[in-house]
Formats: structure tokens, C-alpha cells, sequence
């Protein structure tokens, strides 16, 4: 599975709750289901959407919810959807781009809108506040389920991003110096397009661009 969640950004790159969540079952070589949803606690709250990262996103994702290609939904239906498709597809393991950052914006969505049935998750201690490891969160919480959580980052990192053709042509720097590795060049690069392609930054595109990367790697 797929999954890329998106929403506000918070201080640097941090996401902090979800809007729109969209995601892919696959095997090696065949998308099998894909989904998307609009949160519907964030999405039809105005306050909330303003602080979000894509708001210049809003005509499209009215667009799509005329044209049926997105579905609205509470956040607590959206995860019983996800729990069953895990089951019922038999899902062995959750990807994405740069993972953490996704699975702490399911942790931090889920705070928001349970604030009192997750509460003793997020106490504050004596060394201040603790936080749980965003990995078991979403397994034992989201998922239910004891998946194999995969960071297609770090495996483009050690491969594709680590090819003689892809140093030659995808040189462009980070200002800390480091090659730039991020979904749409690793996509560019696998696709031949040179720069030419730009993701959408909705979260089924870019859940179908990054189970592509998976797929070549």
C-alpha cells in the first residue's frame, strides 16, 4: 500500500492535520485500488483550510468532488475504509515518500479530532512532552494491523538515486549541499522527462508517482 496523506504545514516541513488522504493497493506490478478522500472535520473548516499548505488547491479539489473523482468523508470513516481494505486485500506493508512525515500527520489529525480518547497518548511528563513512536502509532491505532513500513526515499537514496545516468543529469543541489532526491526528480528521472513533469501535489497522484518509484526500484 501506497499512502500519502496531505494538510497544513506547521514551522518548517512539518504536517500537522490532514485534508485530503488518497492511497494505492498494488502488487509488483498492477495497481489494484486506489483511493481518495477529503477529511471532512478540515476540509469544511474554513480556519482550518487557510492554514493549509495548498489552499490555492481549494477550486480543484471542488472540481473533483463535482466530478465524483474525490469523495468527502468524516476522518473515522476514511480509517475504517483503510482498515478494511488492508484486510480484505491482505496488505502486507505501508510505503511513502519520506514516511514519517505522513504517518505523523495521521498522528497529529488523530489528536486534533480525539483530543479526550487519545489523551494519555500525548501527555506531558516531567522531561516535558512525550510523543509515541509514529510507526506504532499507525499500526496499532490507523492500521490495526502489523505492517512492514517502507520509506521509498531512502530506497530511491540507495539506488536509483545512486546511478551513474541519474548523478550525470540530475546534479541540481540542496543548499546543504546534497543531490536533490525528491519524488518529482526521481519520477522525471524513471519516466525519461527531463524535467518536464510536475506532480499535482494531491494525495492520489502522488500516491500512483511514488508506487511507480517503488515499482522501478
Amino acid at each position: 500500500m501506497t499512502l500519502k496523506p496531505h494538510g497544513e504545514k506547521e514551522g518548517g516541513n512539518i504536517i500537522k492535520h490532514i485534508y485530503d488522504i488518497g492511497y494505492t493497493i498494488a502488487t509488483k506490478n498492477e495497481i489494484v485500488l486506489k483511493r481518495n478522500f477529503l477529511v471532512r472535520e478540515i476540509f469544511t473548516d474554513t480556519e482550518e483550510m487557510k492554514k493549509a499548505y495548498y489552499y490555492s488547491k481549494m477550486p480543484l479539489y471542488l472540481n473533483m468532488l463535482d466530478r465524483n473523482e474525490i469523495t468527502i468523508k468524516t476522518f473515522a470513516e476514511i480509517v475504517k475504509i483503510l482498515q478494511k481494505d488492508i484486510i480484505d486485500y491482505n496488505v502486507k506493508a505501508v510505503c511513502a515518500y519520506n514516511i514519517n512525515f505522513d504517518l505523523n500527520a495521521f498522528m497529529e489529525t488523530t489528536k486534533l479530532i480525539y483530543p479526550n480518547k487519545y489523551k494519555m497518548l500525548f501527555a506531558n511528563t516531567k522531561s516535558g512532552k512525550w510523543r509515541p513512536d509514529v510507526e506504532k502509532f499507525f499500526n496499532r491505532y490507523i492500521a490495526k494491523k502489523d505492517l512492514e513500513i517502507l520509506d521509498i526515499w531512502t530506497m530511491a537514496c540507495q539506488t536509483l538515486c545512486s546511478q551513474k545516468t541519474f548523478q550525470a543529469f540530475y546534479l541540481e543541489e540542496t543548499p546543504n549541499g546534497n543531490i536533490r532526491s525528491n519524488a518529482e526528480i526521481v519520477y522525471n528521472y524513471i519516466t525519461d522527462q527531463d524535467g518536464l513533469f510536475q506532480e499535482d501535489h494531491t494525495a492520489l497522484s502522488d500516491s500512483i508517482i511514488e508506487t511507480e518509484i517503488l515499482w522501478r526500484i
